[in-house]
């Protein structure tokens, strides 16, 4: 784990950090690579953007051939499924 503490500088109307590059390297990120922000309980998160899932993705993977299968019963019904 690396840690540093640096200061919030101006950057036009925002604000800026620097990240080291001992900082970058333990989070195996490089320059110009995307990250995602995220403010929460007094702290700021950095971390890489989490892949956005679709359902029309899935689906356009799903192989029935191999993902289909038999319905496994391994017990006898035990509530409302019976209705």
């Amino acid at each position: 784990m690396v840690t540093h503490t640096t200061k919030l500088a101006r950057w036009g109307n925002s604000a800026a950090i620097r990240l080291s590059s001992a900082m970058l390297e333990a989070a195996a990120l490089q320059v110009d690579d995307p990250v995602e922000l995220v403010a929460r309980d007094g702290e700021v998160i950095i971390r890489r953007p989490r892949p956005q899932v679709r359902l029309d993705d899935l689906l356009a993977r799903f192989d029935p051939d191999k993902h289909r299968h038999e319905p496994i019963l391994d017990d006898a019904p035990a509530g409302r499924e019976t209705r």
